[in-house]
C-alpha cells in the first residue's frame, strides 16, 4: 500500500485533471481517511461522480451533494464531515463498496441508477489505484496500525502485547478470501432487476465484476498479509516477564491499557503536531492574543492532523475559516481554540482550517483537534500558532 503522501500526491493530480477547485487538499482528504478508517479515494470518487470535484455545487464548499446541498465553512470542512459521515452511515452499516453505498446514497426510488453511480465512482477508486470492492482494506493506515505496518527488518521494535496481538488479528483477517464483490454483485443484479426488469448480459456481467475484484482484493491481501509476517521477526513484546506470584495478594491484573493518543500522534506536552507530520519549527515571538507570552509556529501541509499540546478543557473558540476572505488585515487568523491545561497553564492554537471539538471538551495530549488551515492565498506556508500563558 502506498504511503499517505503519496496518494494525496495522486489525489491531488487526479483532481487537477479535473480542474477541481479541491486541487491541493488531498493532504485533507488523507488525513479525514485515517482519522476515520475511511479510505481517501471513496470521497474524493464521489465527489468527482456528484460534482466533477466541486465545479458544479448545490451548497457552498459541497462537491458531494451531502445533505443535499447543505452548506459548508470551507473545503476542508467538507472533506471531514463527509468523510465522518460515511464512516457513521455507512462503514457502520456494513456498506463499504460502491455497489453497497449507491441503494442508499443515489437510491433509484429518488431517480437515480445505482448501477451507473456505483460503476462511476468504482473506476474513479480504481484509477486512483484502490480495489473499491474492499475499500477498509485499503484505507490508508490509522496512526496505531502505521506504526505496525512500517517496522523495519533491521530494526528491533518495542511493541506492548496489545499491539503485537493485534498484528496477529489482522494476519487472520487478510487470510480470509473477500466474497464481497460477489455479494455486490448480487445486491446489484436485484435493484436493477427490480427497476430495469431481468436482464442476462448485465447479470452476468455484474458477477464476472464482483468475481475479479475479489480476486485483485485477495491477491492484495495476501500481499499485505505477507509483509506483516516479513515484518514479525523484528518485533520484541514488551511486557514484562512472568513471575511466580507468592501470595493471593500479588496476583495483579495484567490486561494492557488502551495506548494514549500521545503515543499513538509521537506527541509531546507544547506540541500541536504530530512529529511525523512537522516540517519545520518557527522562533520564539510573541503572540497577540496572549500579549508577552511566548509562541511558537509548527510547520505542517495544510489538512494535517492538528493535535492537543496538553491534556485538559477546551475554555473557548475563536476566528474564522482561513477560506473565507478576511474582514481586516487580521482576517487571515483562521480558526483558533484555547485550552485550559492540566497543568494550569493556557494554551492557544490558532492558524487551524477546522476544529472537531467544542467549547468545554476534555481532551487529551495528543488527541486530534482538528486540522492546520491551507493559507496559501495569503503567501504563508501553512502552520499551526502555539501560545502559552502562565
Amino acid at each position: 500500500m502506498a504511503d499517505g503522501t503519496g496518494l494525496a500526491g495522486r489525489i491531488d493530480g487526479y483532481l487537477k485533471k479535473y480542474g477541481s477547485p479541491m486541487t491541493g487538499l488531498g493532504s485533507t482528504y488523507v488525513a479525514a481517511g485515517r482519522k476515520y478508517g475511511v479510505d481517501p479515494r471513496l470521497p474524493v470518487a464521489i465527489s468527482i461522480a456528484e460534482s466533477s470535484g466541486g465545479k458544479h455545487i448545490l451548497g457552498s464548499f459541497n462537491a458531494w451533494g451531502w445533505g443535499p446541498g447543505i452548506p459548508f465553512a470551507s473545503w476542508q470542512e467538507g472533506i471531514s464531515t463527509v468523510t465522518r459521515g460515511i464512516k457513521t452511515g455507512y462503514y457502520s452499516e456494513g456498506r463499504r463498496t460502491p455497489a453497497q453505498i449507491s441503494t442508499k446514497w443515489a437510491p433509484a426510488s429518488d431517480g437515480n441508477n445505482p448501477s451507473h453511480w456505483s460503476e462511476t465512482v468504482g473506476q474513479i477508486m480504481r484509477e486512483l489505484g484502490a480495489s473499491p470492492v474492499s475499500s477498509a482494506a485499503l484505507a490508508v493506515a490509522s496512526p496505531a496500525s502505521a506504526a505496525t505496518l512500517t517496522v523495519p527488518k533491521t530494526a528491533t521494535a518495542q511493541l506492548p502485547v496489545a499491539q503485537l496481538q493485534a498484528v496477529l488479528g489482522q494476519v487472520a483477517d487478510l487470510s480470509t478470501p473477500s466474497t464481497a464483490g460477489v455479494r455486490g454483485a448480487i445486491f446489484q443484479n436485484l435493484g436493477e432487476i427490480a427497476q430495469y426488469g431481468h436482464s442476462t448480459g448485465s447479470g452476468l456481467g455484474n458477477l464476472l465484476v464482483g468475481t475479479t475484484q475479489d480476486r485483485q482484493t485477495d491477491e492484495i491481501n495476501r500481499q499485505r498479509m505477507l509483509d506483516l509476517l516479513d515484518a514479525m521477526p523484528s518485533i520484541t513484546a514488551s511486557a514484562t516477564p512472568a513471575t511466580t506470584p507468592t501470595t493471593a495478594a500479588a496476583t495483579t491484573d495484567t490486561t494492557t491499557s488502551k495506548p494514549s493518543p500521545a503515543s499513538l500522534y509521537n506527541t509531546a506536552v507544547g506540541q500541536p503536531i504530530p512529529k511525523s507530520l512537522l516540517t519545520s519549527i518557527g522562533g520564539e515571538h510573541p503572540t497577540a492574543n496572549l500579549p508577552g507570552y511566548p509562541a511558537h509556529d509548527y510547520f505542517a501541509p495544510s489538512g494535517s492532523v492538528a493535535v492537543s499540546p496538553i491534556a485538559g478543557t477546551v475554555i473557548r473558540l475563536s476566528g474564522r475559516s482561513p477560506a473565507d476572505p478576511p474582514t481586516s488585515q487580521h482576517g487571515a487568523f483562521g480558526l483558533s481554540l484555547y485550552i485550559k491545561g492540566d497543568d494550569g497553564r493556557t494554551y492557544y492554537m490558532t492558524h487551524m482550517g477546522s476544529r472537531d471539538v467544542g467549547k468545554g471538551s476534555h481532551v487529551e495530549l495528543g488527541q486530534p483537534v482538528g486540522t492546520v488551515g491551507d493559507f496559501a492565498r495569503y503567501g504563508t506556508p501553512s502552520h499551526i500558532h502555539l501560545g502559552i500563558s502562565g
